[in-house]
């Protein structure tokens, strides 16, 4: 049996807001099971990344951020939260983690599209030269 970490891997001690916006990176499904996978074998917790900067909104995020995903989703951290689904930073930068309950099971996936939102192109992508 897998054993599920309480602690966020490699937790920053900056503060995220309720209101901050935090933003993902490429297709939900494929990119969040195998996301969620990886973290857990790794660090022992089922989490996904994103990217946050308290006081940007997800356009801004997505163009600072060094991720190049051909689409972003978005929510607030306090949204996550509220649907119970603690989110920190983590790493470095601009890094946060979204901590599942467990296995990124169907219902998840689908709470998760619904907490983010439409898929819209990565405004990083389209600036002009």
């Amino acid at each position: 049996m897998r054993r599920v970490a309480e602690d966020m891997p490699y937790k920053q001690s900056k503060d995220l807001p309720d209101d901050a916006v935090v933003v993902r990176h490429g297709a939900m499904k494929f990119d969040m099971e195998t996301g969620a996978n990886t973290c857990f074998d790794v660090y022992g917790v089922y989490g996904l990344s994103g990217s946050a900067v308290v006081g940007l909104d997800a356009d801004a995020i997505a163009i600072q951020s060094h991720r190049n995903h051909g689409k972003i989703s978005e929510t607030t951290a306090g949204a996550l939260r509220a649907a119970g689904y603690p989110v920190e930073f983590t790493f470095n930068g601009d890094h946060v983690t979204i901590k599942l309950p467990g296995p990124p099971v169907d219902d998840v996936l689908t709470d998760f599209r619904n907490l983010f939102g439409e898929l819209r192109p990565n405004p990083k992508l389209n600036l002009d030269p």
